[in-house]
């Protein structure tokens, strides 16, 4: 049971992710270039936060080793945004793109980099 509550933060991020995905598209201001900007900020933390969630579960559960960890996690949460950019080609008003991949993709790395660098520093302190 204790490995599974690990599970249940990212399942749920994921879940949100999808959902969110499923609405037509809207803007948060009118000026096309500061939503746009706002959006893809929004798409860089939801995938870092996804990315931070995965690695927690899978160094909690299975991966006890810091690389792998954030290889695996970095792999399941470029594959779940290349499925959900999949899947906005399904939705009305939105589209699908690989550009979105990456930006989802540099959150992903940047939550992983830093993950990486400061659990690093706290096993060179210990």
């Amino acid at each position: 049971m204790k490995k599974i509550i690990h599970w249940v933060p990212p399942l749920f991020v994921m879940l949100l992710i999808f959902r969110l995905s499923s609405q037509p598209r809207f803007t948060a201001t009118g000026e096309p270039l500061e939503d746009f900007l706002i959006f893809k900020l929004l798409h860089m933390c939801e995938y870092g936060l996804l990315a931070a969630l995965l690695f927690n579960a899978l160094y909690n559960t299975f991966v006890q080793k810091l690389l792998p960890a954030i290889r695996y996690a970095g792999i399941i949460a470029i594959l779940y945004a290349m499925t959900d950019e999949l899947h906005q080609v399904f939705v009305p008003t939105r589209s699908g793109t690989i550009r979105d991949v990456g930006i989802d993709g540099l959150g992903i790395f940047i939550m992983l980099y830093l993950i990486s660098k400061t659990m690093r520093s706290q096993k060179a302190r210990k």
